[in-house]
């Protein structure tokens, strides 16, 4: 009786653990959940202001000056790795080795006009 409470045990550890991971996430957690159509509607040339863009994605990650006017850049990355923990199993680990990444990562330059309204922007996300 005692064998087996042991090794049942042992079985719901190995399965609690078969999801261990490691997650990076990074940048501006305005962009994280924006999608390429939902900057469309938000982001208006001539019409949406820093202000609006602000309140819509925080702060931004860097800001430039030029002639023209300023150039704000969000950026946003989420890294995780999912490792299947009865990998690590003596004897029998190798039956289960494997190793998930994901990864995805995003881009937004918003330039302004003097007048402190959108007056172009990029998106990239992979």
């Amino acid at each position: 009786m005692k064998r087996l409470l042991v090794v049942l045990s042992f079985t719901v550890i190995c399965l609690g653990l078969s999801a261990c991971g490691n997650k990076q996430v990074s940048g501006d957690m305005g962009l994280a959940g924006m999608s390429v159509s939902e900057i469309q509607e938000q982001l208006i040339i001539g019409k949406t202001s820093k202000k609006e863009v602000e309140a819509l994605l925080g702060t931004p990650s860097t800001v430039s000056k030029g002639s023209n006017g300023e150039t704000w850049h969000y950026t946003y990355s989420n890294r995780e790795t999912k490792v299947d923990a009865r990998q690590h199993i003596p004897l029998i680990g190798g039956l289960f080795a494997s190793t998930e990444h994901t990864s995805e990562t995003k881009g937004l330059t918003v330039n302004f006009n003097k007048a402190g309204y959108v007056a172009s922007y990029g998106f990239t996300s992979h």
